[in-house]
């Protein structure tokens, strides 16, 4: 429920807990400030597109075809800000 108070996706609160190593709620709550911090849309968009790499290299077409669509669905969502 708490998704729905944040700007993100239910994918992308579960890549930040995953690779935060935090319970959903707690990186909800993370990747809430992120959005509202100076550069934490930036953080989200890396996070994103590492994962998307790491699993392409790895040879997970499956998991990188997400990852990258989680990416994608995000930098169209939330550009990034100019001058960041």
């Amino acid at each position: 429920e708490c998704i729905t108070y944040c700007d993100l996706t239910e994918a992308e609160v579960e890549a930040i807990a995953e690779h935060e190593n935090l319970p959903p709620l707690v990186a909800t709550l993370v990747g809430c400030h992120l959005l509202q911090s100076h550069n934490g849309h930036e953080y989200i968009r890396q996070l994103l597109q590492n994962r998307a790499e790491e699993a392409h290299r790895a040879g997970d077409a499956d998991v990188a075809a997400h990852r990258h669509q989680v990416y994608q669905e995000f930098v169209q969502r939330i550009p990034a800000i100019q001058g960041e």
